[in-house]
C-alpha cells in the first residue's frame, strides 16, 4: 500500500483524521478531573477512590496495549479505531450513569482497555499511509520517581530523562530516511510569563544539543529561538 499511495492526498486526510484522533485521546484522559469536585460530591467519593479512578484507566491502557497492536496486525487500522471510537463513546454515556465509585472505577477501566488500541493503530495507519522516505515523530523525554503512595512522571529535556533517545532515533531512522521531528517541552508553568519563556527557551536548547549529538547532519538542525 504505501508506494501506491506515496503521491495520494488522501494521506493528508488520514494524517488529519489521526491527529484529531490523538488530540481526543488526550481529552479523554483529563477532562474527568476538571468534574473531580461535582462528581465526588454528588457521588459521595474520598480522594483515595477517585485516585483509583485516575490510576485504573492508566492500568487499563498499559494491560491492552501490546494485544491491542496484535489486533491492528490482524484486523487493520480502519476496523479496530471504528470499534474505539464506538467504544469511547458507550463508555462516554456510561461515565454520566455510574451511581457510585466502584461502577465509576469499572468504566474507567474499560475506557483505558479501549484507548489502548488507538496509538498502535494510529501507528500502523501512519506506517501505511506516509511514504517510505517521510515520517513525522513527536518526541519527549520524561523521568519516572517513586513516592510514598506509588510513583510520578515529569518532563525532561531530551537526551537527560528515561527516555532511551539513542534508542529512539535509531528505530526512528531504520524506518524513514528523512523524518520530521518535533520536540515536546514539558516544562511546569510557575505563572510568570518571562520565566516560562526563559525556561522554555533553555529546555528546548538543551533538548537540541542532545539531539544534535546523536544525528548524523547535526549542522541541519535549527537554532533554538
Amino acid at each position: 500500500m504505501r508506494h501506491a499511495v506515496a503521491h495520494s492526498h488522501v494521506r493528508w486526510q488520514v494524517m488529519a483524521a489521526l491527529s484529531s484522533l490523538s488530540f481526543l485521546t488526550i481529552v479523554d484522559r483529563v477532562c474527568i478531573s476538571a468534574s473531580k469536585n461535582d462528581m465526588s460530591r454528588e457521588l459521595g467519593l474520598s480522594d483515595v477512590t477517585f485516585g483509583w479512578v485516575f490510576g485504573v484507566f492508566a492500568l487499563g491502557c498499559a494491560v491492552f496495549q501490546i494485544p491491542s497492536g496484535r489486533l491492528v496486525d490482524r484486523y487493520g487500522p480502519p476496523m479496530l479505531l471504528a470499534a474505539i471510537v464506538l467504544l469511547w463513546s458507550f463508555l462516554t454515556v456510561a461515565t454520566g450513569l455510574a451511581y457510585g465509585g466502584v461502577a465509576l472505577i469499572a468504566i474507567r477501566v474499560l475506557f483505558g482497555l479501549a484507548e489502548a488500541g488507538a496509538y498502535p493503530a494510529a501507528g500502523r495507519a501512519r506506517y501505511n499511509w506516509l511514504p517510505p522516505r517521510g515520517g513525522f515523530y513527536h518526541l519527549k523525554d520524561y523521568r519516572v520517581r517513586g513516592t510514598n503512595v506509588g510513583f510520578s512522571v515529569e518532563g525532561a529535556p531530551l537526551g537527560t530523562g528515561d527516555l532511551d533517545l539513542s534508542g529512539v532515533l535509531h528505530r526512528v531512522f531504520a524506518i524513514a530516511a528523512d523524518p520530521q521531528v518535533f520536540i515536546e517541552n514539558w516544562v511546569p508553568a510557575s505563572g510568570n510569563h518571562e520565566a516560562d519563556v526563559e525556561a522554555d527557551r533553555r529546555w528546548l536548547e538543551e533538548s537540541l544539543a542532545n539531539l544534535s549529538r546523536r544525528l548524523p547532519y547535526a549542522t541541519k538542525l535549527p537554532p533554538a529561538s
